[in-house]
């Protein structure tokens, strides 16, 4: 899959993710790296086609205003050592879904699935 993980997400996960076969772009890379908006990072996510792999809890409220076209996976209040397992379990249950646009969020014991509709 294609993923661009915000600054939030830790360097091992990333490469946990490249071993693990997905393409992986962190937003350091981007132009203006960790210091462009929320908007900026969500549209260039859209734009490249990738899953924002974040632990932003307002992206996804930016998310919700912005609409279609912006899929996402937040993860929540995980220890450090597991919140690569977290991503990659996500990943591999609902990333199908994720790429259909759907926003999923991960807290140790629990997901969501907000699936995408056309009435976002």
């Amino acid at each position: 899959m294609r993923l661009l993980l915000d600054t939030s997400i830790p360097q091992g996960a990333t490469e946990a993710l490249v071993a693990a076969g997905h393409d992986v772009v962190c937003v350091g890379d981007l132009p203006k790296g960790a210091t462009a908006s929320d908007t900026k990072v969500l549209e260039a996510a859209a734009r490249q086609g990738r899953i924002l792999v974040t632990r932003d809890q307002h992206l996804g409220e930016h998310e919700l205003l912005l609409g279609a076209g912006h899929r996402l996976l937040r993860i929540g209040n995980f220890k450090l050592a597991d919140q690569t397992a977290a991503i990659l379990h996500a990943l591999a249950e609902h990333g199908a879904e994720m790429e259909r646009g759907a926003v999923v969020t991960v807290e140790p014991g629990q997901l969501r699935v907000r699936p995408f509709t056309n009435g976002r």
